[in-house]
Order: structure tokens, then sequence, then C-alpha cells
């Protein structure tokens, strides 16, 4: 009796005790532009930018400002007039998440299509970008991967006021870090 009653009890235990659940988080995003006008590289970078990756369902959504952009190499910040003043940007599409979250290696290459938005502008334009996840310590059992994203932006196709009298090809680069965290 005293056994099956144990028994009960550590039964019970395991059935009201709380379930853990996994979520992902991002953080440590950043942004960078490179483009070139009159034979001179420029480069914007953003840290204000806002990355959400849902380890769910993979829809990745970035929301960017273009007045929190600077040039760390020239002393004027982002061009920016009358039309351009706090213009919020998106880039959004899906990640193959399922490949993500089981990559058994140091690193996995993808290419992945994101649409870049702009309400006032009436901007919709797919961009290619090539995506690197690293996954620091494959053996370890962690969850932690840093991505890195590098896409081609066509000026002459988006007409962006900012970049009006820049080169044709635009660099975009983006780059944050994600981990799983059990509540």
């Amino acid at each position: 009796m005293r056994t099956y009653i144990f028994l009960l009890l550590i039964s019970f235990a395991f059935v009201t005790a709380p379930a853990q659940t996994v979520r992902y988080q991002t953080y440590t995003a950043v942004m960078k532009i490179s483009a070139t006008k009159d034979g001179q590289q420029f480069q914007w970078e953003n840290k204000k930018i806002s990355v959400v990756l849902d380890y769910k369902t993979g829809n990745f959504t970035c929301r960017l400002k273009n007045t929190d952009f600077y040039d760390p190499g020239h002393p004027q910040n982002f061009e920016t007039d009358t039309v351009l003043n706090q213009l919020e940007y998106t880039l959004s599409g899906i990640f193959p998440i399922r490949d993500i979250i089981h990559q058994q290696t140091i690193r996995q290459d993808y290419k992945v299509e994101l649409q870049l938005t702009n309400q006032e502008l009436m901007l919709n334009q797919t961009i290619l970008f090539d995506m690197n996840i690293m996954r620091p310590n494959p053996s370890g059992g962690g969850n932690y991967r840093v991505f890195t994203m590098e896409g081609k932006l066509n000026n002459a196709e988006t007409g962006l006021p900012a970049f009006r009298k820049f080169n044709d090809e635009i660099t975009i680069r983006l780059g944050f870090n994600g981990y799983a965290v059990t509540n």
C-alpha cells in the first residue's frame, strides 16, 4: 500500500509540475548600408533596429528608421531632407526555421528573399540575401546563433530619395544574435 501511495504522489507531482517552455530571443542587431557616389565609398550604420524572428513559424521582421543611420567615416549624418523625415522601413520574410533549429554544423549558408517596404514611399522591393548562420558550439547543445546577411539593392529600381546621387548598387548587411531561453 505504501508503494502504491508513493507512486501515486510521484506521478501527481509530474502531472501538476509546470511545463518548461522554450522561447528564442534576438538581440544586438546592426544594419550597415554601403553605397558609392562620385568614386567615394559611403557606409552608414544603424544599431537602433528591431529584429523579431518567430522560431515557430520562421517569420522574420526587421524595422528601422532612416534617421537612425550614421556614417562613422564622414561627419555628416545620413542625408535627410523634408521628404525623408522619420520614415520607417521594414524587411520581412520567412526563414527556414526547422533547418536553423536542427543545425548540426558550425556554419550554414542559405539564400532568403526579404521584402523591403515603406508605406509613405509606396516601396515594395524584393531583395535576395545571402544568409550565414553560425552555431559556435554545435556539440555543446546550446542554441546560440549568429546571423549575418548581405543583399544588393538596385538604386535605379527603388528610386529612394536618400540615394538619388549614388551608384545603382547599394549593399545592405544585417547581423544579429539569437538564443534559446527556457522558462
